[in-house]
């Protein structure tokens, strides 16, 4: 009985210790431009009229990134806290014809300090692995363009 509770215990604290590296990955902002990653998407906004602002993200050639693991919304607190974040989620994704989208409706002063953030673990995991590296897609530029996307 002994020797089976130890085993639990043991079988317990690796899965624990497994997890636990995985949660407390660290998210690696990628310097690289969009070219340098070739990375090909778009970002339409649209403004819905009660001040509010649907964008969308269509990728359509993943690059370096390949395969993206998540597209996440970042939105930040500013200079409050540093890098610290007010809001940070995983999108829903569709993914139709080699090409992934996704969209979100946010407030115009939420979208001031939002960003898309393409993530992908898988890029250097041999060497580093338990990190995340992202590029990121601020959304503030695309308020004053309306329906056109920036040149990024």
């Amino acid at each position: 009985m002994l020797v089976w509770r130890a085993c639990v215990t043991a079988v317990v604290f690796g899965v624990v210790a497994a997890v636990a590296n995985f949660v407390f990955a660290l998210d690696v902002p990628l310097s690289e431009t969009k070219d340098q990653l070739q990375l090909k998407y778009a970002v339409t906004a649209e403004e819905l009229g009660d001040g509010r602002i649907d964008f969308a993200l269509l990728v359509s050639d993943e690059g370096r990134l390949k395969p993206l693991d998540a597209i996440d919304l970042v939105i930040s607190s500013g200079s409050r806290c540093g890098g610290a974040s007010d809001l940070s989620l995983s999108l829903a994704t569709v993914a139709h014809a080699g090409r992934i989208s996704t969209h979100v409706v946010l407030s115009k002063d939420l979208a001031a300090r939002a960003e898309f953030r393409l993530r992908n673990f898988s890029l250097n995991v041999d060497t580093e692995p338990y990190k995340f590296y992202y590029h990121s897609i601020a959304l503030a530029p695309y308020l004053s363009t309306g329906n056109s996307s920036p040149n990024s």
